[in-house]
């Protein structure tokens, strides 16, 4: 289990740890921590589950000229090795609370820290991430891990406050 919570890993862009990048907290909404990430120009959410540290968020680069502000990413990342190198991809199918999802994942590392993301590219998933209680993930080893989404929607407000901030 714990070597699939890195291999069912996903993010956006650039999702590292905060331990490697230079984050401003931006407060802390419904158990999730607020970033703003200078590197990239992005804010995300973060919340340690278990041994395992979650990330959702947008990045700067993803946001066209009067566009709606995405929800881009979503990562998990552990100390724990992992069965996909940096890099490398992962087809994954994904619940939250029974709407079916897939994507790509991609594996990815940061200092101590090994995971990886997936980029978001359907707005109903982003709906459902902030209307869910529980995200489900299965790679094609048949390997699952659940991610608690308590909080996901005010913490998801403000990243996008954050976001919105950072773009002006």
């Amino acid at each position: 289990m714990k070597s699939f919570l890195v291999t069912t890993a996903f993010a956006v862009l650039m999702a590292a740890l905060a331990v490697a990048q230079p984050f401003q907290s931006k407060g802390e909404v419904e158990g999730w921590n607020v970033f703003y990430n200078e590197a990239t120009g992005g804010c995300f959410m973060e919340q340690s589950q278990g041994d395992a540290v979650v990330h959702l968020g947008t990045e700067a680069a993803m946001l066209g000229d009067g566009d709606e502000l995405p929800f881009g990413f979503v990562a998990l990342y552990t100390k724990e090795p992992t069965d996909v190198p940096p890099g490398d991809q992962v087809e994954l199918a994904i619940d939250v609370d029974g709407q079916a999802f897939s994507g790509t994942g991609v594996g990815a590392s940061s200092g101590d820290y090994n995971g990886g993301y997936l980029v978001a590219n359907n707005p109903n998933f982003a709906t459902a991430l902030a209307d869910g209680k529980t995200m489900n993930i299965a790679v094609a080893n048949g390997n699952t891990v659940s991610v608690d989404l308590t909080g996901t929607k005010a913490a998801m407000d403000a990243v996008r406050t954050c976001q919105a901030a950072a773009s002006n």
